[in-house]
């Protein structure tokens, strides 16, 4: 399990940093996104500061992750609605050097197949994509399911 990241000097809670890349045509607010990656941090337990990268994609990049990283995993080797790609993997409790900030890893969301899923359920393309997100954060502070 990732380390939950300690206050450091008196501060109760640090400022998580998110970078978003996505094209135009791919509606998802940038506000919910940080809103939604802040607050699964958060009550994940971490308290430095922190950034996270999310990165949406089409379903040609997605598949081209997949082959790059699972390569040799048949049971892996399908469109992934997610990729997470942790930074930080140590096991239990660290605090962070004051003024320094943990870059927890990235978050890549297959645009395409976030669509697919909301259709399936009948839920908002965005919904979705919130709901990846909070996965995404779970895996990132080292939630893993097989």
């Amino acid at each position: 399990m990732a380390a939950k990241l300690l206050q450091r000097s008196g501060r109760n809670s640090g400022m998580v940093k998110v970078s978003i890349n996505k094209p135009d045509n791919y509606v998802v607010s940038n506000l919910k996104v940080k809103q939604v990656l802040s607050n699964a941090l958060r009550e994940g337990g971490i308290t430095s500061d922190c950034s996270v990268s999310v990165a949406f994609v089409g379903e040609q990049q997605m598949e081209e992750l997949v082959d790059k990283y699972y390569k040799g995993d048949p049971q892996k080797k399908y469109v992934h609605p997610i990729l997470t790609f942790p930074s930080l993997e140590t096991k239990g409790k660290f605090v962070l050097p004051k003024g320094q900030s943990a870059e927890l890893g990235e978050i890549i969301i297959s645009y395409p197949e976030a669509i697919r899923f909301a259709r399936e359920s009948g839920e908002t393309v965005e919904k979705r994509i919130l709901f990846l997100l909070q996965h995404g954060a779970e895996h990132l502070l080292g939630h893993h399911h097989n």
